[in-house]
């Protein structure tokens, strides 16, 4: 992918475990770690569903950066992207004989629009 694909300036967040609510879910902390990156954004998808009398509209969309081996993207790590903040629910090692980019599918949820 040529460099001129990346337009979007994203933030790779990574928090620390403050630790678990009474369901046992990970309660976030506070930001361990964060940088910029450019990107290639592509348009989010969607969907409305309805949980227990709750609707809410799910997004993911595709995120492309470049792959920086001194900072390595998980997937307990957050997306910023126009104020919103995504979920990381897969990273994808993109490599034609080195590692070249990072694929990374985001997704976020929301509650009212």
């Amino acid at each position: 992918m040529s460099v001129s694909e990346y337009k979007r300036r994203i933030k790779i967040i990574g928090y620390n475990l403050a630790g678990k609510n009474e369901y046992g879910s990970p309660v976030k902390g506070a930001i361990a770690t964060q940088w910029d990156r450019w990107a290639k954004v592509e348009d989010r998808s969607g969907f409305q569903s309805t949980n227990e009398q709750q609707q809410t509209w799910s997004y993911d969309t595709k995120i492309t950066v470049r792959h920086e081996p001194t900072q390595q993207i998980k997937s307990n790590m957050y997306v910023e992207y126009e104020g919103a903040l995504y979920a990381i629910r897969d990273v994808q090692t993109k490599s034609e004989g080195y590692k070249v980019e990072d694929i990374l599918r985001v997704e976020k949820t929301d509650e009212v629009i």
